[in-house]
């Protein structure tokens, strides 16, 4: 159509112009913020030319964990899963127990705040630190494997964080 429309991007709006319901979570949304912006957002999509519906998922807070637990690989019974959610103000993190289809449990580990306003080596350490915590806590002392499922908050440019001065991931 003579707007760079590729046939990844022709793809990605074939997709999304499938889609029914879009679920809102993540820790803004928990808060007071996140009315607000559920109506902004039904009334954009409300007025697009293929409408879909737009709802708040029940706990939006841990929607970015529970996303990440669904998306880790069947594994053992001696396995461990470690997911987080990068978010902008905190990162959270838990331990997921899954059998071979199904999530059976989320154990919260807790949050600690994002890495924002950082250089892009504070963030990183700031995220490795994080998630060594979290794994050293899933396998308590002890010689397991370890899945790590990590839910990042970020524009993405070619699957990658962006640096493009929106989120502190892409640094």
């Amino acid at each position: 159509n003579g707007r760079g429309c590729g046939p990844a991007r022709y793809a990605c709006l074939s997709y999304w112009l499938k889609v029914d319901i879009v679920w809102l979570g993540g820790g803004l949304m928990a808060g007071l913020c996140g009315p607000a912006i559920l109506a902004g957002a039904q009334a954009a999509a409300a007025a697009a030319a293929q409408p879909c519906r737009l709802t708040l998922t029940p706990h939006p807070e841990v929607a970015p964990l529970l996303g990440a637990a669904l998306h880790a690989p069947a594994t053992s019974s001696q396995d461990v899963i470690v997911v987080a959610d990068l978010g902008h103000t905190s990162i959270k993190t838990a331990i997921a127990e899954r059998d071979t289809m199904a999530l059976i449990r989320l154990r919260l580990l807790g949050a600690c705040a994002a890495p924002s306003a950082r250089p892009g080596p504070q963030v990183h350490d700031a995220v490795a630190d994080t998630l060594t915590r979290a794994v050293r806590r899933a396998t308590q002392g002890r010689s397991r494997r370890v899945h790590v499922v990590v839910n990042v908050a970020s524009y993405l440019r070619a699957g990658v964080p962006a640096n493009d001065g929106r989120g502190m991931y892409g640094s």
